[in-house]
């Protein structure tokens, strides 16, 4: 029986190399992610591929995210509309393993990352306590920061 693992990337790989009555060790799960799929006697004649999607960097507020289509992510808020479109200039571009990429000086020509804002948004409070001892100073104030959720829609390099 092949040794079935899926990596981080989300690729699905098979090594026919195990012997069929000898599993990975436990410990091989925890260091290498490893993930025991099939059951003695099973077979799995072929891999199954899962199809590979451009990967991305971007900027905005200050801060980089790497960023796949159809992902959901936070940040930091921008001054549009519930459905309106977004346009990045993207920093990165590369293949899920790696194999193609393209970096930017500082951003990749051509390449645009077009998002939606899906909501604006607050997060949750943050308690900023203050406290001097043997003064009875002690301040409380509360802090939400504010955020925008977009969705990713297409990267186009």
């Amino acid at each position: 029986m092949p040794l079935v693992f899926l990596t981080l990337a989300g690729t699905l790989i098979v090594d026919p190399r195990l012997p069929p009555s000898l599993p990975p060790s436990p410990r091989l799960w925890r260091t290498r992610k490893l993930r025991w799929a099939g059951k003695p006697g099973s077979t799995i004649e072929e891999p199954r591929h899962v199809t590979m999607s451009l990967l991305a960097v971007i900027q905005t507020g200050g801060k980089q995210y790497i960023v796949r289509e159809g992902q959901e992510l936070k940040i930091e808020k921008l001054e549009n509309e519930s459905g309106a479109s977004i346009t990045f200039d993207a920093l990165l571009i590369s293949d899920e393993d790696g194999t193609n990429t393209k970096v930017g000086t500082p951003t990749v020509g051509g390449a645009k990352v077009s998002a939606s804002v899906i909501e604006q948004g607050r997060a949750e409070k943050v308690s900023v306590i203050k406290y001097k001892p043997k003064v009875r100073y002690r301040r409380n104030v509360g802090h939400r920061q504010p955020f925008t959720k977009i969705k990713i829609e297409k990267i186009t390099a």
